[in-house]
């Protein structure tokens, strides 16, 4: 995740969503992501790029809901 390219501005745009994926949270989905994979036998490249997706999926979904909560 931390190798994911982030723009330098707006600052106030790209600022919170470096925040969210240097986060050092359990990251439990991509690692289910990976088991299923690898279970059905799939290439470990395109395991990693679903396991991002699926990562930046969830973590904006918490952003949007805490926007929505006005939090």
């Amino acid at each position: 995740m931390k190798k994911v390219p982030v723009h330098e501005t707006p600052r106030y745009l790209y600022d919170p969503i470096e925040y969210i994926i240097s986060g050092k949270g359990k990251r439990l989905r991509p690692i289910l992501v990976h088991l299923s994979g690898q279970a059905h036998e799939a290439e470990p490249s395109d395991l990693m790029k679903a396991a991002i997706a699926v990562e930046l999926l969830h973590n904006f979904t918490l952003v949007q809901d805490d926007i929505m909560d006005g939090d």
